[in-house]
């Protein structure tokens, strides 16, 4: 006597397709944060690069800004929601520097997926001499 095999692909595709569902949802989301968390840096780090090369004349503070918005925005980010900080001060041998610090607010794709809640990153450069 031979079992009927009708329905046996089904419940295997109901019982798998759970699993893969969050593997390429939770794929799909850390891709996401890794994409927002790299434009940040890069953001951070082309403030830091503008700022060093400003001269003392200008608003230091101002160009960094500028920069980190500008490179959020060609990443496609909203820059009006990012918490820009820029600071000037001296390291430990005396060189004037300046400190960029990033904190962008994460918007995951799917609200049911465990991730960061922001993306954040810091860069330093010495400033040139004037």
């Amino acid at each position: 006597m031979q079992r009927s095999r009708r329905g046996t692909t089904a419940v295997e595709f109901a019982l798998g397709l759970p699993f893969l569902a969050a593997l390429v949802f939770g794929s799909m989301e850390l891709c996401w944060f890794f994409h927002q968390q790299l434009a940040v840096v890069e953001a951070a780090a082309d403030g830091a690069r503008v700022a060093s090369v400003t001269s003392s004349e200008d608003n230091i503070e101002a160009a960094a800004e500028d920069a980190v918005k500008e490179s959020l925005e060609e990443a496609m980010m909203d820059a009006s929601v990012a918490v820009i900080t820029v600071v000037e001060d001296t390291d430990t041998l005396g060189d004037a520097q300046v400190t960029i610090t990033v904190d962008y607010p994460f918007a995951p794709l799917f609200d049911y997926t465990p991730a960061p809640d922001k993306a954040y990153a810091v860069a330093v450069a010495r400033l040139a001499d004037q």
